[in-house]
């Protein structure tokens, strides 16, 4: 492992079990940067693997855990979770149309 990356859970452990570590708006932050962070590591390893076909399972698998769980413990009106929920639910249909489900 590289130094970098040792620091780098150095500091994120040095997180844990503090007050900021348990509010909400971090915990938002994290769900939603770990759907971008999948996407991304999916796509830079493309090359690698031989297919980046998958990023939308990462994307949309990561994006519905955070709809489904933690969407409904941020204290939002009604209507702007049903605008997320059907963003969502959009951007599924939309890329899988175009793409199919095949590739």
């Amino acid at each position: 492992m590289e130094r970098r990356t040792i620091i780098i859970l150095f500091i994120q452990r040095s997180f844990a079990a503090t007050f900021i570590h348990r509010q909400v708006p971090w915990i938002t932050v994290l769900e939603v940067f770990v759907a971008a962070h999948g996407t991304i590591v999916v796509l830079l390893n493309s090359e690698r693997f031989g297919s980046a076909a998958i990023w939308p399972m990462f994307l949309f698998g990561f994006l519905l855990v955070f709809v489904v769980t933690k969407l409904f413990g941020l204290k939002l009106p009604t209507a702007i979770r049903l605008l997320a929920i059907g963003l969502y639910a959009g951007a599924v249909a939309v890329v899988y149309y175009f793409r199919g489900y095949e590739r």
